[in-house]
């Protein structure tokens, strides 16, 4: 079973590690390693943004398994996720991300999701389809697809 809670600053170094994992960099949009100077940065301006929030799957033992982070933008949430990468390849994706919609949802009013995709990024691919995301178009600046998402609220 997979909960879900919000991030805290004790997830800095966890969350660092993960987005700096070379899975994680090639499917980026930036292939860039990330300093943690410039992680720590970022972390505290996104736990600090009302408009941000960012969410931890773990399981049943209390292990972090990946994370889910919303950016809201007017009346719409941009998506970003990713799972340990020791969890990889298991469908996890599959279910904490409706859990962490589920979770936004209880606090927001915001009920219109994207998420963009790297053209190459099966992996992600698979996990926004099955969840219910639809294709809407293929962004050609950014090399990516556009996946919308309706919640029911």
């Amino acid at each position: 079973m997979i909960t879900v809670r919000q991030a805290n600053e004790a997830d800095a170094e966890m969350l660092w590690i993960w987005a700096n994992d070379e899975v994680v960099r090639q499917s980026a949009f930036s292939s860039d390693s990330i300093s943690w100077s410039d992680h720590i940065d970022w972390f505290h301006s996104k736990l600090n943004d009302p408009k941000c929030r960012i969410y931890i799957g773990e399981d049943e033992s209390g292990q972090a398994i990946g994370q889910v982070r919303f950016d809201v933008c007017g009346i719409r949430a941009e998506i970003d996720i990713s799972v340990a990468p020791h969890r990889r390849k298991r469908g996890i994706g599959k279910v904490l991300l409706p859990l962490c919609i589920e979770a936004f949802g209880q606090s927001t009013r915001i009920v219109r999701f994207d998420a963009y995709v790297k053209l190459d990024n099966v992996a992600s691919e698979a996990v926004f389809r099955a969840t219910g995301f639809e294709k809407a178009s293929i962004d050609q600046l950014r090399h990516c697809f556009h996946y919308t998402y309706e919640s029911t609220g």
